[in-house]
């Protein structure tokens, strides 16, 4: 392998543990040739059974972490003693043993011996240094060496940390970065080479700071959750349902580690939890692995319900219906997390005093590890949506409550604001985010948004350019250059309704007229959920026959149309794609899905049968792509 000229198709994943044989399926999955070993198993008879074991584990697991469970047959098992030469033939070494400083050292020595100069090999740790993982190789094999953060569980987990050290060399991580993207899916993120990184650093900074508002008894475990879900930002499983998902011995071990790896952490005291959280982790309470923690499953009349813990006496109780006139009103008044947010923090009541305070620790704490962490303000946000599934990150949070005003609140609360943040409202700038735009902590300069990936084009990177070409309320359509134009859907849920059928066949005309080729695709995390029944159930109700057979006619001719068009049409899809957006792929030249597109012609289910070409192409015996 050149140094200049890197291709990774074989790759060697040391440590067969949950992790590490997770990572194997994820590459699995990418079409890459993978080896699995781990310690060599005292049979006789199976050397390599803890891998193998292993392996076999992966097709039980759920979520399942193979694309398919024959996939589990191209994972090559073997173990340490006897094919750990195989590291010369490797283009990526990943090691994923077990988390101590000595036995990682101890493993890089033996990959010493047989790397292949040019060979890359990652260590996948949440918080060790990675420099000092690999200070005692050669200069050559530490300029091919950094660190790779993998989120449990690795398919599903959008987040990659990549941590390169002093000594590796910048085309390294460029090339993994690129790697990760394109061929595993990543959504990468550098980060310094400090405690925790980034997504770990934040993320357990600000449970660590919720957690005496619930030990001291003013909230229960399900008030904070609904505070801190969808509801303000957060992510579907909020705090304490998230920490039973992570484990209460894997937090605890974390801020512990953390605390003495960062004397010079204005808020290290935080990582010092509660005893009675402790008292858990020493009773097995962990969460969801042992069954309880902060939530108990139990069985009643009623079936299987969630029983939540009561600090005070350590008894589970059944939860308690959570009320606040305030979140009531927010859920009533606004639609978007943002704006619930901004409305909850400015109300002077239970919910809002709490809400306020975890976010000034929050705000604060993540402005002051820049330039510490990461050198950009972007990828603290980044980190948190894809690696504790934020809505929004905490720079997203701080637009969205108001910048100027909060620090003036903060201020008058005797709260340090920290001079990054200053400058930034001594220059002007108001937002973090604007017109396409970041605002950087760490360099004090506005920045172009980066796109999600290496080269990707976006929406919202078309619209920062001035590259929309055409657009209604239904959708837009974009240059996105090469004689490539982007058409874009627009409504809710991006479901396929008159109106966008009929902005399709505008779109194809414009783009038969000034490009040379379409791709159908959007920002929005899920590819469609179909035909709009919204407006056929009006038109049943109706009984307007005419409208009815018009619409169906329409789809049909805007869907198999595609196929015919005198230019390639190109699907770009990913989440869900129901029904008609099915039937729309079913049409296309050429379809690009990400890995984890769920699709199906969903509507069999209530009776319908698909109507957009889909019962044609099945007939043809022509596979859905």
């Amino acid at each position: 392998m050149s140094d200049r000229n890197y291709r990774i198709r074989k790759v060697v994943i040391l440590g067969a543990g949950v992790m590490g044989s997770q990572i194997a399926a994820h590459c699995v999955n990418a079409g890459l040739d993978v080896w699995l070993l781990d310690l060599k198993s005292d049979e006789p008879d199976r050397p390599d059974k803890i891998a193998e074991d292993s392996i076999q584990k992966l097709v039980k697991m759920n979520p399942a972490p193979l694309g398919m469970p024959e996939f589990s047959d191209r994972i090559k098992p073997g173990n340490f003693e006897d094919h750990l030469s195989i590291v010369s033939d490797a283009d990526w070494v990943c090691e994923v043993i077990l988390e101590r400083m000595d036995i990682k050292k101890n493993m890089m020595e033996k990959i010493q011996k047989s790397w292949n100069p040019g060979t890359i090999v990652s260590s996948n740790t949440s918080g060790l240094p990675i420099g000092e993982i690999s200070e005692e190789c050669s200069a050559d094999l530490q300029k091919h060496f950094l660190g790779t953060h993998f989120f449990n569980p690795p398919r599903y987990m959008k987040l990659l940390e990549i941590i390169p050290t002093s000594q590796t060399d910048p085309a390294i991580t460029d090339y993994m970065a690129s790697f990760c993207e394109k061929i595993l899916g990543k959504g990468v993120v550098l980060c310094n080479d400090t405690p925790n990184f980034i997504a770990n650093r934040i993320g357990v900074f600000s449970m660590a700071a919720i957690m005496p508002w619930y030990f001291n008894g003013t909230f229960r475990a399900e008030e904070i959750d609904l505070l801190t879900g969808t509801l303000t930002g957060y992510s579907k499983a909020a705090t304490f349902r998230t920490s039973d998902m992570v484990g209460l011995d894997v937090l605890k071990h974390v801020a512990e580690n953390l605390y003495p790896a960062v004397p010079d952490d204005e808020r290290r005291d935080v990582f010092k939890l509660p005893e009675k959280l402790n008292d858990m982790v020493e009773k097995e309470w962990l969460g969801n692995k042992t069954g309880q923690g902060f939530y108990k499953k139990v069985k009643s009349e009623k079936g299987t319900e969630y029983h939540a813990l009561n600090p005070e006496s350590m008894e589970y109780q059944p939860q308690k219906e959570v009320k606040f006139e305030s979140v009531a009103r927010a859920k009533k008044e606004y639609s978007t997390s943002g704006d619930r947010l901004k409305f909850l923090v400015n109300q002077d009541d239970k919910a809002g005093n709490f809400l306020w305070n975890i976010h000034c620790d929050l705000l604060l704490y993540a402005a002051n590890r820049i330039p510490e962490i990461t050198g950009s303000t972007e990828a603290i946000d980044r980190a948190m949506r894809w690696g504790y599934n934020w809505e929004l990150g905490p720079f997203q949070r701080w637009d969205a409550i108001g910048v100027r005003e909060s620090v003036e609140r903060m201020k008058e609360e005797g709260l340090t604001i920290p001079g990054n943040v200053k400058e930034m409202l001594d220059s002007g700038r108001e937002r973090y985010y604007e017109n396409g735009t970041v605002y950087n902590l760490a360099t004090g300069k506005v920045e172009k948004l980066s796109p999600p990936a290496r080269e990707a084009i976006t929406v919202s990177i078309l619209t920062s350019e001035n590259k929309e070409i055409w657009s209604n309320s239904h959708a837009g359509l974009y240059d996105m250059g090469d004689d490539v134009a982007l058409f874009e859907f627009r409504t809710k849920q991006q479901t396929l309704g008159f109106d966008l059928i009929a902005s399709v066949q505008t779109a194809c005309e414009k783009a038969g007229s000034e490009f040379q080729a379409l791709v159908i695709g959007h920002d929005h995390e899920n590819f469609s959920y179909g035909a709009n029944l919204a407006e056929a159930v009006t038109a049943i109700s109706k009984r307007d026959k005419e409208t009815i057979l018009k619409a169906v006619n329409n789809f049909q001719e805007t869907a198999v149309g595609l196929r015919y068009q005198p230019f390639p049409v190109v699907g770009a899809v990913s989440g869900r794609a129901f029904g008609g957006a099915v039937e729309f792929m079913m049409h296309c030249d050429k379809v690009v899905a990400h890995h984890e597109l769920y699709s199906g012609l969903v509507e069999l289910g209530v009776g319908l049968i698909p109507a957009g070409g889909g019962t044609k192409e099945f007939y043809g015996g022509e596979p859905c792509p």
